[in-house]
């Protein structure tokens, strides 16, 4: 038996919340290194994303600018990962 409507519609709204985040990390790399393609930045897999951006934002940010940008990337991988943790989890059919 599959989940009643109100979980899967949770579980909806955090598949596409993780959807949001993705694209928004991809642009804040982009803003962060022009030289890549917009469309590769944001198709990109998150922990990718996180990874140049903190890295970017090492070299080219100082002060509250790179507190906030490390910030941010760390609260996207702890939302990455809540969200993984719900949407690819093992999810038990019983029954038809």
């Amino acid at each position: 038996m599959y989940p009643g409507p109100d979980l899967l519609q949770e579980i909806g709204r955090v598949t596409i919340a993780g959807s949001r985040l993705d694209v928004q990390m991809g642009m804040l790399w982009h803003h962060l290194d022009q030289s890549v393609k917009l469309e590769d930045s944001r198709w990109a897999p998150g922990a990718e994303q996180c990874k140049r951006v903190h890295r970017l934002a090492a070299e080219r940010l100082t002060g509250d600018m790179l507190s906030r940008v490390v910030a941010a990337v760390v609260a996207a991988e702890d939302a990455r990962a809540r969200r993984n943790e719900i949407v690819q989890q093992d999810w038990l059919l019983r029954g038809r």
